[in-house]
């Protein structure tokens, strides 16, 4: 997947998979290189391939990405009907 290209499946992922859950975590890596994996209540993609968060106690989150903006947002549909549906169509 290029990010550029699928930006748009990017965003519908992420909020189907907020709407369902209410959260996300967002991995980032610590200045030693080790990685650091954020729990967080609110991301926001906007359509300029860029986003926000929101979240009180993120503080290392932040730092991070200050130093290295590259990140993995994770979002999982917890829907009932995603997980039914994903069942019988086999992916």
């Amino acid at each position: 997947m290029n990010i550029k290209d699928d930006w748009k499946k990017v965003k519908s992922v992420l909020e189907q998979g907020q709407a369902s859950t209410v959260y996300c975590s967002i991995a980032t890596v610590n200045p030693d290189g080790t990685p650091h994996i954020t729990p967080v209540g609110t991301v926001f993609l906007r359509d300029d391939q860029s986003g926000y968060f929101f979240d009180h106690y993120a503080e290392a989150l932040g730092k991070n990405i200050d130093q290295n903006p590259n990140v993995c947002i994770m979002a999982v549909n917890a829907g009932r009907f995603f997980w039914l549906r994903s069942l019988l169509k086999g992916r």
